[in-house]
């Protein structure tokens, strides 16, 4: 699945807040569900230094992330990307 992480999810993700990351808001928006939704278990989406969690399933993120989120959360300059995460909804 490609995930495209818009500089809007920079600007609304908060730092150092596995739910509420920039990565996590960009997930959300491919699968179409809505942050936070501890309501739908299939689509709880938490992200986690190198991995993420949706439902039940962890994902290894690749490096390209888990670079953005150590950047990201201590508040250096970050730019949008893409990268592929190896899930099939």
């Amino acid at each position: 699945m490609r995930i495209e992480v818009t500089q809007d999810d920079i600007t609304h993700g908060t730092k150092c807040e596995c739910t509420h990351c920039p990565i996590t808001l960009a997930i959300a928006r491919e699968l179409n569900v809505t942050i936070p939704s501890p309501d739908n278990d299939d689509y709880y989406i938490y992200v986690y230094n190198t991995f993420v969690w949706i439902g039940e399933e962890r994902r290894i993120l690749p490096l390209a992330a888990t670079e953005f989120i150590r950047r990201f959360d201590k508040g250096m300059t970050v730019h949008p990307f893409e990268f592929e995460l190896d899930y099939i909804p």
